[in-house]
């Protein structure tokens, strides 16, 4: 899905950013890496979060390439 061109400008250079080590479950003072992130769209990410347990990036994948 491209934003910028259903929303023009405002839509530009969006993307949404998904933990897919939940921040619930992480230990304090633990930080955030690089790669415990995932790039998605609106749409993907509330996919993801619809019912427990979450998708995981390669669930989602597998999805996306069969349907």
């Amino acid at each position: 899905f491209d934003f910028s061109e259903k929303y023009g400008e405002r839509g530009a250079n969006f993307i949404e950013v998904h933990h897919t080590k939940a921040i619930a479950k992480r230990k304090k003072n633990e930080q955030t890496k690089i790669e415990d992130l995932a790039m998605l769209c609106s749409n993907c990410h509330s996919v993801v979060h619809r019912k427990q347990p979450w998708l995981t990036m390669d669930e989602l994948e597998e999805i996306l390439n069969n349907h």
